[in-house]
């Protein structure tokens, strides 16, 4: 139990019910380490937010062209739509305007 392996074994197995604490207590208190005692470099925490920064650019850009084309696509759907209306409307009106003819 002392080199964590219990406890790790019991994290795989119980890793999605959350509803118990101990679990994550008991990890916490068998734990050497605290994140007070990692040091990472600066160098390499500025390449990764400089690489996660990039990516965010990367989404924003795709996210941006997404939107454009469903607003697109909307566009073009209400257009047909109203197209359809309009047509719709026009053959209701050469149909009375035939029956009115018929009847006379």
């Amino acid at each position: 139990m002392a080199d964590g392996k219990f406890w790790y074994h019991e994290l795989i197995r119980e890793s999605f019910d959350f509803d118990d604490e101990f679990l994550w207590k008991q990890i916490a208190e068998s734990s050497t380490l605290s994140s007070s005692d990692v040091e990472i470099p600066q160098e390499e925490l500025d390449s990764f937010v400089a690489s996660k920064m990039a990516e965010l650019r990367e989404y924003e850009v795709v996210h941006e062209a997404m939107i454009a084309e469903a607003e697109k696509a909307k566009a073009e759907k209400a257009k047909a739509e109203k197209a359809k209306a309009e047509k719709d409307k026009a053959e209701k009106a050469e149909a009375g305007k035939v029956k009115e003819a018929k009847e006379e």
